[in-house]
């Protein structure tokens, strides 16, 4: 499983989540230091997720613009995908054009899942609206670049 997305978007939190990994001193970590002052991950940092019978191999790739040029090597058709984002910034400013565009380019046909994080961050008077926004979007962006390489598939919970 190949996870991508710009820096900060919750990637690392997400793969600890997944693996049970998460800790109380990452909570504590979170709402006590600023974004930006965080450890950033170098390069790709890879766990292991045992569920029943299965083995899934997770890569964590760094977010920074100075590593783009090398997830390109570790895309293929049989890799699940985890595009990242942050649910309180644009796709824009997500990249997930890039994203997109680069398994579209290197791994075609593979399976692509768009995950948005801080969720939690959208007002609540507004979530419900903001997340069909941003789902929308998400659909015409897919449509217009991703066309019979990528299947769309609608799914928010």
């Amino acid at each position: 499983m190949i996870i991508v997305g710009k820096e900060n978007t919750g990637k690392t939190s997400l793969v600890k989540r997944i693996t049970n990994q998460w800790t109380t001193f990452d909570s504590l970590l979170g709402k006590t230091i600023k974004q930006g002052r965080r450890k950033p991950t170098d390069g790709i940092e890879t766990k292991i997720w045992n569920v029943g019978s299965t083995t899934f191999h997770l890569w964590d790739f760094a977010g920074q613009k100075i590593y783009y040029n090398t997830h390109q090597f570790f895309l293929s058709t049989d890799s699940v995908n985890l595009i990242v984002f942050d649910c309180t910034k644009d796709l824009k400013e997500n990249k997930l054009e890039f994203w997109i565009n680069s398994i579209k380019a290197r791994a075609p046909n593979s399976s692509v899942y768009l995950v948005g994080t801080f969720v939690d961050k959208l007002s609540d008077k507004t979530r419900e609206d903001s997340l069909n926004i941003i789902s929308n979007a998400i659909e015409g962006l897919w449509k217009s670049i991703a066309g019979q390489h990528l299947k769309y598939t609608s799914n928010l919970f």
